[in-house]
């Protein structure tokens, strides 16, 4: 009550003092002049008729905007509150998943141990096994990346990389795929340096390289560095992408047609690759025929882009 007094009177203490002032400026002017005080008095009333009148209706207008204030108050603490909940159910779900996939390298690497030990009369078996188990890793590290992606930790160490180094270790943690799926390489060293983060652009390459292992089968995965556009090429000859889908395949979740087929697809590879992307300040493009074979390409920017980075 207190405080709707005070800012009603602090709003209409301006017209009050001004209707005092000049009712003594009226009355100095009645007595100096020897008007008839009758006159006085009758004008004063109808100043204060008038006044009251725009009191009140100032008071009912005041009395509104206090309301209005008041839900407005009420809805931002509201928010505020909805906000901070929805923060902190997000920071218990991170760091929930967080530490779930931490806690599944444990089993991934003691399989791959149990793996290891069994007879080598079972070497189909024992490949099968590896390379399943290669993939739940693959996945297990995709959903780290993921979580670091969306919640913005993605930190970068800018610094000269040497594409070969990435493109080896790559093809030696698939090399696995590309026997199972009979997929030759063909791959000679670029010497080539570019300003990038090392572990993102190793991430970034191993979602490609994993997307043609995939779709790829009896057929090859190519590397190929463009000098002129300063652009790297990974390109297979595997079943290729509809031109309807080829707009989609940077989505999040979005699989297509090819990820119907494969049952192994996530939809989520293709989105890690084009955010990775993004932050490195790299282009990334395909292009793709259907039954022929799809090239992905990595646009580096040149070396008087790399300030801007």
């Amino acid at each position: 009550m207190k405080r709707y007094l005070g800012s009603y009177l602090r709003r209409v203490y301006p017209q009050l003092l001004i209707f005092i002032l000049f009712s003594m400026v009226f009355y100095i002017t009645f007595k100096v002049s020897n008007l008839g005080m009758e006159y006085y008095y009758m004008a004063i009333e109808i100043m204060i008729f008038f006044m009251l009148a725009y009191l009140i209706f100032i008071l009912v207008g005041h009395k509104k905007s206090l309301s209005m204030a008041d839900q407005v108050d009420n809805l931002t603490f509201e928010k505020k509150q909805l906000i901070n909940k929805m923060t902190n159910e997000k920071n218990d779900m991170r760091d929930y998943y967080t530490i779930w996939i931490h806690q599944m390298k444990t089993p991934i690497t003691v399989a791959n141990l149990l793996v290891d030990e069994m007879d080598e009369d079972n070497t189909r078996l024992k490949n099968d096994l590896k390379k399943e188990l290669m993939y739940i890793e693959d996945y297990t590290n995709m959903a780290m990346t993921y979580l670091k992606i969306v919640n913005r930790q993605a930190d970068m160490d800018l610094t000269s990389v040497y594409l070969d180094d990435i493109i080896r270790s790559v093809l030696k943690k698939y090399s696995m795929v590309f026997i199972s799926n009979h997929i030759s390489i063909d791959y000679k060293p670029m010497d080539i340096s570019v300003v990038s983060d090392y572990s993102w652009l190793s991430i970034l390459v191993e979602q490609l390289v994993s997307n043609a292992a995939k779709y790829t089968s009896n057929g090859s995965v190519k590397f190929v560095f463009h000098r002129e556009s300063n652009s790297l090429e990974i390109r297979d000859t595997g079943i290729g992408i509809r031109p309807e889908d080829i707009p989609k395949i940077f989505d999040r979740g979005y699989s297509g047609f090819n990820g119907r087929l494969n049952q192994k697809s996530s939809g989520l590879g293709l989105f890690l690759a084009t955010s990775i992307s993004s932050k490195l300040s790299i282009n990334i493009r395909v292009e793709s025929e259907l039954g022929v074979g799809s090239s992905f390409f990595l646009d580096f920017p040149k070396e008087r882009d790399y300030r801007d980075l």
